[in-house]
């Protein structure tokens, strides 16, 4: 398992080497001069942009509850009343950077000049922090970024509103705090200081956690790889954990409106976050006998529930539209990652620590490693602890039962994450020799930070690449799609970008094109459900690099139907022609062995790619489930193999050689076979043609064998 490339591994080394003794004799040098570069790399825009947002927050909040000591806990009050005002404003076409420099100014000018003592910064917190903000710097790459988290802001900017438009995006009602966030920070600054405002959330969360313990164990939480993923890309992770850790620091401090509100702006921005974010609430109405300030938080998180209610029918919408079926979704079942539905077990803390794959979406060791030893610990010294940081443990642990038992992804465990972290002191204190043991626990964490990221296995090394090259190898459909205003169609993925016309996506973000797609059999059918929708841009593979379609019609549609507008790498913005192209004739292939997918073959019907298995013959294969798939292969020999999977799942195919049937071939078996092999032979040696027919079930095809032998 390799972490870390030898690049990334090089560049961490480098800057550790740099960055340690800064940070521990010189900080606030340190500081200054990322601050200067991040000016460099991204423009002093972005930096004032995402700062401006930060200070106007503070002052707001310090408007507001006048006798809030914690400057962090005063700055998420701050933004979640901005975030709540923007969710409603953001219906109307009136944002425009002049209006948010004027509105976030407001709160500076109203608010008395304080003099603000400079804090200490302690190396375990600033070196993890000074490393996620130039990881900030990059350009947006990750898939979830592409698909969601900057298309927000990119089309608010554009349109200067939201059209909250589910017929094109299925998420375009669901609770958005968090972009609602980058939105106001990408009219200032753009891109830039939308990911530096993710940044600045991760900042005011490791402050209010950092005032309550020590740094060691504040630095544990910064050392986890799940903080490198949400900071170096567009998840909103860190801006609804921060509204609900500072929800839970409101009610310690018995500061009940602002528990109410900080509650609201976590519901606002996860559905998640309802249960426990309500429990904050109703345990708040209980200390102070307040019933009302149930009506506040539910007031500050009314507007997406209630956008979605009114345009969907579903105020969650699409989750849970088995019971409120709105017809913009599939009401056939409940909406879950299938990937992500893992029994609760007695294992599990083990599992997620060791097999950290299992539950997200990077590698071993993404859990990080103080939670399998502390959080037994923690309920050991449970009587040692405060009042805080029982109720920090408890709360946290039951809200990761409630969570894994519907979705068992890590990432939905990131604030229960910073509750615990709240509770560490309590064995420190009991047991002070296991201080060693999470300073051993923060090392293998910062070993593995990269294990949650892909992208970041290369930390910094894209500062040292121009845009260009950086977004050639990490997300090559920008440089394709960005500022483009046709409409697109994508037969594959969602990386929707900065892409300004209508995107057809190939997800469940797009239900509709994407059941379309599935229901297309031919080239000419998806060149009919494009002129249907008035597209005639798509995105896909260059042609050369068959293996990489999705179905053998996309390919029949570049081949045939479709000229290159531009390329980057493997892929390729495509124009549907006016008229279809003469087909190349299929060529016949000699003696030796070939994939799936081979100038011999041709496909027919919704066969699907699958690349995700090492054992297959050159680790792909293609299957189809049942009438009408069937695909032939042109050889010259006197013996054909078939090369197929046989599984528990497979089913039957009528094979046929020159038209002639030669057998019926069963995939069906117990437990799972690779490169399993069914001969054909011809009746003497020669140019023939193999078919195989799908009779019922999946059939795979995973390579071929050809022969002279008879």
């Amino acid at each position: 398992m390799m972490v870390w490339t030898p690049a990334g591994l090089r560049a961490l080394g480098i800057f550790l080497a740099v960055a340690i003794p800064a940070a521990v004799w010189r900080p606030w040098w340190l500081i200054a001069a990322a601050l200067v570069f991040g000016a460099i790399v991204v423009g002093p825009l972005a930096i004032l942009g995402a700062a401006l947002l930060l200070l106007s927050s503070y002052s707001l909040g310090h408007l507001l509850w006048r006798r809030g000591d914690d400057p962090f806990l005063t700055a998420a009050l701050g933004l979640a009343v901005w975030l709540t005002l923007f969710g409603w404003l953001v219906r109307f076409p009136i944002h425009y950077p002049w209006l948010w420099w004027i509105l976030l100014a407001a709160p500076l000018v109203a608010l008395r000049p304080r003099r603000v003592g400079i804090p200490k910064i302690h190396p375990l917190i600033l070196v993890p922090l000074v490393a996620l903000y130039l990881m900030a710097l990059l350009p947006e790459v990750s898939a979830d970024g592409l698909a969601m988290h900057l298309v927000i802001p990119s089309r608010i900017a554009a349109s200067h509103g939201w059209s909250f438009d589910v017929g094109q995006f299925a998420w375009a009602v669901m609770p958005m705090g968090g972009d609602w966030a980058f939105s106001i920070a990408y009219q200032l600054g753009g891109e830039g200081a939308a990911r530096l405002t993710n940044f600045a959330a991760l900042c005011l969360l490791a402050g209010m956690i950092a005032r309550r313990v020590p740094a060691l164990a504040c630095g544990s939480f910064l050392s986890l790889p799940l903080v490198n993923l949400v900071t170096d890309s567009l998840y909103v992770e860190n801006v609804w954990a921060l509204f609900l850790t500072a929800a839970f620091l409101a009610l310690e401090s018995q500061a009940w409106l602002a528990c109410a509100v900080l509650a609201g702006a976590a519901m606002a921005s996860k559905f998640s976050t309802l249960a426990l974010a309500l429990f904050f609430v109703g345990v708040a109405a209980c200390r102070s006998r307040k019933p009302l300030l149930v009506l506040v938080a539910l007031a500050c998180a009314a507007q997406p529930y209630a956008d979605a209610w009114l345009r969907t029918g579903n105020p969650v919408f699409p989750f849970m539209n088995h019971i409120f079926r709105s017809p913009y979704f599939d009401a056939s079942a409940p909406f879950v990652d299938s990937r992500f539905t893992r029994p609760l077990t007695w294992h599990l803390p083990f599992d997620l620590t060791f097999h950290s794959d299992r539950y997200l979406e990077g590698q071993a060791g993404a859990f990080g490693f103080q939670w399998s030893v502390f959080l037994p610990l923690m309920v050991l010294a449970w009587k040692r602890a405060t009042r805080m940081e029982r109720f920090a443990l408890a709360a946290g642990l039951a809200a990761a039962l409630a969570t894994f038992a519907v979705q068992s992804n890590i990432r939905y465990l990131y604030a229960v994450m910073a509750l615990w972290t709240l509770a560490i002191p309590s064995v420190l204190r009991t047991w002070p020799w296991t201080r060693w043991l999470l300073g051993a626990c923060v090392a293998l964490n910062f070993w593995f930070w990269a294990a949650a990221n892909w992208n970041g296995r290369d930390f910094l090394t894209g500062l040292a690449l121009s845009r260009r090259q950086y977004l050639e190898e990490h997300a090559p459909t920008r440089l394709l799609l960005d500022g483009q205003r046709e409409p697109v169609a994508f037969l594959k993925g969602a990386e929707v970008g900065l892409l300004q016309g209508r995107a057809y996506v190939d997800t469940w973000h797009n239900a509709a094109w994407q059941n379309a797609v599935l229901q297309a059999h031919s080239p000419e059918d998806l060149v009919k459900l494009m002129r249907e929708r008035g597209v005639s841009l798509w995105i896909g593979p260059l042609t050369k690099f068959p293996q990489l379609f999705q179905h053998p019609y996309d390919f029949d549609l570049a081949l045939t139907y479709s000229d290159v507008v531009a390329t980057v790498g493997t892929l390729a913005l495509y124009r549907l022609r006016e008229r279809a192209a003469e087909p190349p004739p299929q060529a016949v292939v000699g003696p030796g062995e070939y994939d799936e997918w081979n100038p011999g073959t041709r496909y027919s019907g919704p066969w699907a790619i699958d690349n995700q298995f090492a054992e297959a013959y050159s680790h792909t294969l293609r299957y189809c489930g049942g009438p009408p798939c069937w695909m032939e292969f042109r050889f010259r020999g006197g013996v054909v193999t078939i090369i197929y999977t046989a599984a528990y799942n497979r089913g039957r195919a009528r094979i046929l050689l020159d038209g002639r049937e030669a057998g019926i071939l069963v995939e069906k078996a117990e437990g799972i076979h690779w490169q399993q092999r069914y001969a054909v032979r011809a009746p003497a040696a020669g140019a023939h043609v193999l078919r195989v027919e799908v009779l019922e079930g999946y059939v795979d095809v995973d390579g071929f064998l050809v022969t002279m032998d008879k």
